[in-house]
């Protein structure tokens, strides 16, 4: 989905603050969207103060699902649901919220019969009975993608997936489930999930788990610190790491990267990172805000004015910072070289070191 500020991976779904939606021509008892694809809003307004369409998430998926068409169903911020909730996605239905740490779901996700061609972007789904269940008890291939979603404390595990299904789950923050963080069934020997650029953590029993024989494409993800094994009956991803992602405070569900987390510039090469802030250094991040305007700017020592170069001019500013003289340019915290979050003096030797090839 896309909200016309670029369109790489030729999605043409309506997105999060689109221009485009509500602003056709009126026949008289409402607006029509532009393009292609209806989209409804779920809320009580949305981002230009308008009544948003629905007020639960269901009634707009029903909605746009009735309209025997593609389209979108973008949640405003807020808390949708109740814990033993169950929200049912549509086949080709762009489910779009906020953004993880602005729109949250209660209720189980449901993509047991239907659901394929979907997408789920941009919630956290948190504290329900399962986070999304893929598959279950059907013979249709569920081909959901879930992108950048934190799923969270859920009584069982964060995706479950079976029956003929092959998901595609990127960027995620799947945390603190009771089970697993992915659990994947194998009943039909034929479903290839994807998984990538996903950071799985803190699970009580396995972060990644398969029961059977399923040939996945898994690599690029941060799984760690997992009750029983990271890895129940699957070998890591030749890229995988495990390692602690250094999120901004847990504890209060913040799962922002820190500038120093291993899992900066860490996902899949080939992976989208066009919306990710300056310095980014040419590669998405991994967890639920990467490739998105929330992730966390690359760390680069001594880079102090985040132009991906360390030279003369990341020493001049360290100075001036130290002797309180306001910078023309802006001063990245990426640049810190001990890991104290300022820039100083530390910063200004080592930056002459390097340039005077005294430091590798």
């Amino acid at each position: 989905m896309d909200d016309l500020s670029g369109n790489q991976d030729e999605d043409f779904h309506l997105g999060y603050g689109s221009p485009c939606i509500k602003a056709g021509i009126s026949y008289g008892f409402d607006y029509y969207d532009m393009g292609c694809f209806p989209a409804a809003t779920v809320g009580e307004a949305d981002w230009q103060g308008r009544a948003c369409d629905f007020s639960s998430i269901q009634q707009g998926i029903d909605a746009v699902a009735a309209l025997n068409s593609r389209g979108s169903v973008i949640v405003m911020p807020g808390s949708y649901g109740q814990s033993g909730g169950r929200l049912v996605i549509a086949d080709r239905i762009s489910l779009i919220g906020a953004g993880p740490g602005l729109t949250t779901i209660n209720d189980s996700v449901d993509a047991n019969s239907t659901g394929a061609e979907s997408t789920i972007s941009g919630f956290t789904i948190s504290s329900a009975e399962f986070g999304i269940s893929i598959g279950h008890f059907s013979d249709r291939n569920i081909n959901l993608t879930v992108a950048n979603n934190i799923i969270r404390d859920c009584a069982y595990s964060g995706i479950s997936i079976s029956g003929n299904s092959s998901p595609t789950l990127i960027n995620n923050t799947i945390i603190n489930n009771t089970d697993c963080g992915i659990r994947i069934f194998d009943t039909t020997s034929t479903i290839s999930p994807r998984l990538r650029n996903n950071i799985i953590g803190g699970n009580g029993l396995c972060g990644i788990a398969i029961d059977g024989t399923v040939d996945i494409d898994s690599d690029y993800n941060d799984v760690w610190n997992n009750g029983i094994q990271d890895y129940c009956s699957v070998s890591p991803g030749s890229h995988d790491l495990s390692d602690n992602p250094l999120f901004i405070d847990p504890v209060n569900h913040d799962y922002h990267l820190q500038y120093l987390s291993p899992c900066v510039d860490k996902g899949d090469p080939n992976s989208d990172y066009s919306k990710e802030p300056e310095p980014n250094g040419g590669r998405i991040n991994m967890g639920a805000y990467g490739g998105t305007a929330e992730a966390e700017t690359s760390h680069r020592k001594g880079d102090v004015d985040g132009d991906e170069d360390v030279d003369l001019a990341d020493a001049i500013i360290s100075l001036q910072v130290v002797s309180g003289i306001q910078t023309i340019t802006p001063v990245y915290k990426t640049g810190d070289v001990n890991g104290d979050g300022r820039i100083g003096l530390e910063e200004a030797i080592f930056v002459l070191q390097k340039i005077s090839g005294l430091r590798p």
